[in-house]
């Protein structure tokens, strides 16, 4: 990531002229993911969508933002969306398999601790 805040001004600008082009909202909202801008880039995501609602890349990349943003429900929601679309998504498939594994395994497990949202460590006795 070069000059985040060069690109920033550019799909600013591009969006000044097209303000419902989807391609770069989501582009916008993968770069303010990557400045762990959260909330800026979900509100990019959500414009994405509206201007294209089927969009599965669009879809699967939302739901990884809402993962980290420890919303698994929401998240879960977009992966659906993401495979309604294109249901032969490897990516989409291996990001909601995650979140399935990590959600149930932190649920079942009560020897285990939680270090993030989605990860845990085993106890072990002494």
């Amino acid at each position: 990531m070069g000059r985040p805040e060069e690109a920033e001004k550019q799909y600013k600008l591009t969006l000044a002229v097209d303000p419902k082009h989807s391609a770069t909202h989501y582009n916008y909202g993968l770069l303010l993911k990557q400045m762990r801008r959260l909330e800026e880039a979900k509100e990019q995501y959500k414009l994405a969508l509206e201007a294209d609602p089927n969009n599965a890349d669009i879809h699967s990349n939302y739901g990884n933002l809402l993962k980290q943003m420890g919303r698994p429900e929401e998240a879960e929601e977009q992966y659906k969306f993401a495979l309604a679309a294109n249901l032969n998504d490897a990516d989409t498939h291996y990001n909601y398999g995650l979140l399935q594994y990590f959600t149930n395994w932190i649920r079942k497990s009560s020897s285990f601790i939680p270090i993030s949202k989605y990860f845990s460590v085993k106890c072990l006795k002494s």
